[in-house]
């Protein structure tokens, strides 16, 4: 790896370095409880020879020889020298070379604001003998470790390995890594793109907004369809399953199986840069499919966009086109008991997978195809775990397995789903869901 340098170096030193921050990083999120941490671990530990506040990773281009770009470690530097601003308005200790940064991003200019205002009022509980003190010591005792590279894709590896080693960074933070990593040869402006997309599915901060967060739609989703559908366990998704949305390198030698999947991937490519488009304003969007192999980098950012949209339009509780099912499944006394959303979330899985494949073509029908198959499990049990929901999922007689085969509707809408007897209703709690069950053909009287 082309390491050109590891050092220690002071809070002062890293700050004054002539850094810059790529518009393809996430956007300064630090929230209060972040902050204070950081505050109260300056102060506590002030009277330490040293004390070091962790690893700062730097991108240096080979044909720039001022500019350095925060790979890692760009939401602490912000705060540094925020606090380094709060400390000595004239600078005149320090100049923190972020601050003179344009930040564009409408969520990284609140946070700012917003956490120099928690700053201003941490600074203004201390005597100024205690603020000189502790700044002193923020300048000159506290460390970090810096390494810089010289080859861009090297550092988000760098920055991957080190965030793999029990960080804690979400799995799908390394998986961002990885994919930005891959996609070196696009321009500044796809990168960027990309990556805005994905921090607003981060977590979904407007409450009128549907679309899942990353959270829901990669761990309780795509994730353990595609495990489940490729017969493996699926229930969590860890930092040891990242291989999971890792797939085909667009830029690198071809294998016989790639071959489609990358024709494909060229001709829309090719076909969106056409000049004609810019006439008649159309656009090819890459047909995926959940349980695809991936193509590395934008391709993969493109995927999860994709499934955030479709996941909405089917579950959005307002306009979803099985609405009255979904309304059943929401309010029944029992919904927000573990082993019911575990169940929830096996239709869900079932009915996206079938609308993945033949949209909405007998959506009604294989909607209740899929609720009975996946509720039958809750009026059988008295207690839903995860491995039931995983048995279930992994049985090749299972309904996930016969829509992997499928060629057409009709292969899922002949799909018979076992009958339970009404003397063998062991959950609780489940009244709406029986009767439903009942009216459809999918519970018999007892025998």
């Amino acid at each position: 790896m082309a390491i050109l340098s590891k050092k220690i170096v002071t809070v002062k030193e890293a700050l004054e370095k002539s850094l810059s921050i790529p518009d393809y990083q996430r956007p300064y999120k630090w929230q209060e409880l972040h902050v204070n941490q950081l505050v109260d671990d300056i102060i506590q530990h002030r009277n330490k020879s040293r004390y070091r506040l962790g690893t700062l990773v730097l991108y240096k281009d080979k044909y720039d020889s001022e500019l350095e770009a925060v790979v890692d470690g760009q939401q602490r530097l912000l705060t540094l020298s925020l606090l380094c601003a709060l400390f000595d308005p004239h600078q005149q200790y320090c100049s923190p070379s972020l601050l003179q940064h344009a930040f564009n991003n409408s969520i990284t200019q609140q946070n700012v604001e917003k956490n120099a205002g928690l700053i201003r009022r941490r600074l203004n509980t201390l005597s100024a003998s205690d603020r000189s003190q502790i700044y002193q010591y923020l300048l000159h005792s506290c460390e970090l470790i810096c390494v810089t590279l010289d080859n861009l894709s090297e550092a988000f590896q760098f920055f991957d390995s080190q965030n793999a080693r029990g960080k804690t960074l979400e799995a799908y933070d390394l998986l961002k890594a990885f994919h930005l990593r891959e996609m070196e040869g696009n321009s500044s402006e796809e990168r960027q793109h990309c990556v805005e997309n994905w921090e607003k599915n981060v977590t979904q901060d407007d409450k009128l907004s549907t679309r899942p967060d990353l959270d829901k739609l990669m761990s309780k989703t795509l994730f353990p369809l595609r495990c489940w559908t490729n017969g493996e366990a699926g229930h969590s998704l860890t930092k040891n399953q990242l291989h999971i949305f890792k797939g085909i390198s667009a830029n690198k030698k071809n294998w016989r199986y790639t071959t489609s999947l990358l024709a494909l991937d060229k001709m829309v490519t090719e076909f969106n840069l056409d000049p004609k488009r810019s006439i008649d304003n159309s656009n090819m969007v890459f047909p995926f499919q959940i349980d695809q192999h991936l193509i590395n980098g934008k391709r993969f950012f493109e995927y999860i966009e994709y499934y955030g949209a479709l996941y909405e339009s089917l579950f959005d509780p307002k306009n979803s086109p099985v609405n009255s099912l979904l309304q059943l499944l929401t309010h029944y006394d029992g919904a927000t008991r573990t082993g019911d959303r575990y169940v929830r979330n096996l239709f869900n899985c079932a009915l996206l997978y079938y609308y993945d494949r033949f949209a909405d073509e007998h959506l009604d029908k294989a909607a209740e195809i899929c609720f009975a198959w996946s509720y039958r499990l809750r009026l059988q049990y008295h207690r839903i775990t995860i491995e039931t929901i995983e048995n279930a999922a992994l049985s090749h007689n299972g309904l996930l397995w016969k829509i992997k085969l499928a060629q057409q509707p009709g292969d899922i809408l002949n799909y018979l789903v076992p009958v339970i007897h009404q003397n063998d209703i062991k959950g609780t709690k489940i009244d709406p869901l029986t009767e439903a069950l009942k009216e459809k053909g999918y519970v018999q009287p007892g025998i």
